[in-house]
């Protein structure tokens, strides 16, 4: 009998986008194969809150949906994690600074940081209570004119602070389009992919 626990993705649609519809365009099983379980969750009226830093009704949606998955399936809560595109990529951000130790790692594809949070980190980022590090990665078109390519760049400046990575420094990876950030803690690092011939869409390899 298989007694192996897998992990979890979660994978959030952009605003006008539904679940359905969403794993047809981005079937994120071609990276993961049978290896993991993959949940497309959808939004109230096709969107997701992020602006509700207290109570957030999407915020309670998700973490309740991880614990009855957890429940119902052989998943290991130590590998749980978020990505999204569009407003589910700022979504991922969101939930990463609401719900510390929910996820293992988050990435954004066209998306952003969290913003106007209850609380600041000392250098005027936005702060929620309680938020701890979190391995991110932020993909971004660079030809992306609804979400511009800044604030991909700077969700990943932002989690780079929050984590203590050096915020000054990048390396390459096995990715001429990615970078990552240096110093930053065992199991927060955090990436940043700026992609030269995407608009605002998914890139070809972000599953990857």
């Amino acid at each position: 009998e298989d007694q192996r626990r897998y992990p979890l993705v979660l994978v959030f649609h952009g605003d006008g986008g539904d679940s359905l519809g969403f794993h047809q365009a981005w079937p994120f099983e071609r990276a993961t194969g049978g290896d993991a379980f993959l949940a497309y969750p959808e939004g109230v009226r096709r969107g997701w809150d992020l602006e509700t830093t207290q109570d957030n009704p999407d915020e309670l949606f998700v973490a309740r949906l991880v614990d009855e998955l957890a429940r119902a399936y052989p998943i290991d809560r130590g590998r749980t994690f978020a990505t999204g595109y569009s407003s589910g990529g700022f979504l991922a951000n969101v939930l990463a600074c609401h719900r510390p130790g929910l996820f293992r790692a988050i990435a954004s594809n066209a998306g952003g940081a969290p913003f106007n949070q209850r609380e600041k980190w000392t250098n005027g980022y936005p702060k929620c209570p309680g938020q701890s590090p979190i391995a991110s990665l932020a993909l971004h078109g660079e030809r992306d004119s609804t979400v511009t390519l800044d604030s991909g760049r700077f969700s990943a400046e932002y989690w780079a602070y929050v984590n203590g990575c050096n915020t000054e420094e990048m390396e390459t990876t096995g990715y001429a389009e990615c970078r990552v950030y240096r110093g930053c803690p065992a199991g927060k690092a955090v990436g940043f992919c700026s992609v030269p011939s995407l608009g605002h869409w998914v890139w070809d390899a972000a599953a990857e």
